[in-house]
């Protein structure tokens, strides 16, 4: 009889570490300020308190290291959000001879054994400090906390491998074993599972309590999470569909709770990404960096023709509009995303059209200010607004206003944000409603937390009602439908967002375009094939990884 998953980890975690007691940890916590701020150094067995905060804070920093870098998204390219692209993670396009093709530029050229190699490190680095402790019997409440945000970490870690990976080996401990098998499916969740719920057990109560504000877990987060694994275990690979229930009842958690963990949705879509929200009660599990290496780089838009249609609505039709560098999407999802206020800051969806009187033979009577595009052709691009720095304090013309000029292109250093976001208070609303439709118990409340995502879309108040509602009365497919589309245009663009819905709900084949050799830019996702395999090294120092 197959021995249950608790019972594996508490066998291995309750056994004192009785391995080398050194501990080679990179990236080590220098400062309470920046919790993820990198630095080297080696320390042998945790004796006390400060020695598992400094071993925490490796942790923190090699995970940090993980995120942030444009490999760990390596399958996010495969939705229609976010654009490949040509040198590293961005494809690029130009025109080809014929008036309705496009050429592909240089093929990307991303690591796609970079988040096995890193998560897994993340994870013996804990296994390393956990392993080292007692588990039941730690009864000094600090340590119980660090001890808490590592399980936490471990989870998230498992969580991310088995959506790249699928089936991988769960390891638990500090042995070097080449005969380890991979483990089910059901047998990874189970894992997770647990490793948040003694998260939950051990975390501190609310984001005030936090060991380190808005930085380190707390028990809200880790149900938050616990609530976006459970809707992603009810959908592919295991389809366990009890699992919906469990979504919704461990997001109304989070909800009902919301004001005791320190949760809200801003009023304002913007605040989300601008200087003065750097930390803010929206982020559920954020990394917090100097700058974002995901969403940096140069800008520059060039149009291949000087023709200007008269008017604000601007057509991009047979020019280039492009951000090298940048994060863009794919035109389809672009053109369908609804023309409301978050558009306005999810993308930088002006062009700043020089005053006549300067540039006399250029046709077009507008005096001076931006154009708005209205619609992109096939080959034309678009970048995204809401990663860089500050969307109040960059202006739509910041690296636009000298493209017209005699110059074919004028660039702009684009510093990333100094948030990486990987779970917000929004998505735990929107998990509620999907979660409740798909577990055949919509309710009032669904409808509520879908209409608060939308009204804040369109710049209304949150909770009056507004033209822009869901109307009660869809069938709960319709209604789990208008979630699914209405996540792809919220989390657009970010690390656990539209891929993941994609991939949980096996709808990636559905969101081909019609001319997909140009606008279909994916890795492993043909057919069944969703999944990254693993690491064909690893496979060769261990045979059992093969099946």
């Amino acid at each position: 009889m197959r021995k249950s998953i608790k019972n594996i980890i508490d066998s291995s975690l309750n056994g004192r570490f009785s391995l080398s007691k050194w501990l080679l940890l990179c990236f080590l916590l220098t400062g309470c300020n920046w919790l993820f701020k990198p630095d080297e150094i080696s320390i042998s067995e945790i004796e006390s308190y400060d020695h598992l905060v400094d071993a925490a804070g490796g942790v923190y920093g090699q995970f940090s290291t993980a995120v942030n870098s444009e490999n760990f998204l390596f399958l996010n390219g495969n939705a229609d959000d976010l654009l490949l692209r040509g040198n590293s993670f961005y494809k690029t396009y130009y025109r080809g001879p014929g008036i309705n093709s496009c050429v592909v530029g240089a093929n990307p050229k991303l690591d796609e054994n970079f988040v096995y190699v890193s998560l897994f490190g993340v994870i013996a680095s804990i296994n390393n400090i956990l392993t080292q402790y007692d588990i039941d019997n730690v009864d000094n409440k600090a340590i119980k906390e660090i001890l808490g945000e590592l399980f936490f970490i471990r989870a998230y870690c498992y969580f991310r491998l088995t959506r790249s990976y699928g089936q991988i080996p769960l390891i638990n401990d500090t042995d070097v074993n080449y005969t380890v098998k991979k483990s089910s499916f059901e047998e990874i969740y189970e894992f997770i599972e647990y490793d948040l719920l003694k998260a939950i057990q051990f975390l501190p109560e609310n984001n005030i309590n936090s060991r380190i504000l808005y930085q380190t877990p707390h028990r809200g987060v880790a149900k938050a999470v616990l609530a976006e694994v459970y809707l992603n275990w009810a959908g592919f690979p295991v389809k366990d569909q009890s699992k919906y229930l469990q979504a919704k009842t461990t997001a109304a958690e989070v909800i009902d709770s919301a004001d005791f963990y320190g949760f809200s949705l801003l009023p304002d879509f913007a605040d989300l990404w601008n200087k003065t929200g750097r930390y803010n009660q929206e982020s559920t599990l954020c990394v917090y960096v100097k700058n974002s290496s995901l969403y940096y780089g140069y800008g520059y838009l060039k149009l291949t023709s000087k023709n200007i249609f008269v008017g604000y609505d601007f057509t991009v039709d047979n020019k280039f509009l492009f951000n090298y560098l940048i994060p863009a999407t794919e035109v389809k999802f672009y053109n369908e995303f609804p023309k409301d206020y978050r558009r306005d800051i999810t993308f930088f969806n002006t062009i700043y059209v020089p005053p006549p009187s300067i540039f006399e033979y250029l046709p077009h009577e507008v005096d001076t200010g931006y154009i708005y595009i209205n619609q992109l052709d096939p080959c034309a691009r678009v970048c995204f607004r809401k990663f860089f720095l500050d969307t109040t304090l960059i202006p739509p013309n910041q690296f636009q206003e000298d493209t017209l000029f005699e110059r074919s292109f004028n660039e702009y250093q684009i510093s990333g944000s100094p948030r990486i976001m990987l779970f917000r208070y929004a998505q735990t609303l929107l998990t509620y409603a999907e979660a409740a439709a798909r577990s055949g118990s919509l309710d009032e409340k669904a409808y509520k937390y879908l209409n608060m995502i939308r009204r804040r879309a369109n710049r209304v108040d949150l909770y009056s009602p507004s033209r822009f509602d869901i109307q009660t009365g869809l069938s709960n497919e319709a209604f789990a439908d208008s979630v699914v589309k209405e996540r792809g245009w919220e989390l657009a663009g970010e690390i656990e967002g539209r891929w993941f819905d994609l991939l949980r709900l096996e709808r990636s084949n559905e969101i081909n375009n019609g001319d997909g050799y140009y606008e279909d830019n994916y890795y492993f996702r043909n057919k069944n094939k969703y999944l990254i395999p693993i690491p064909q090294s690893d496979m060769l120092l261990n045979s059992n990884l093969n099946n």
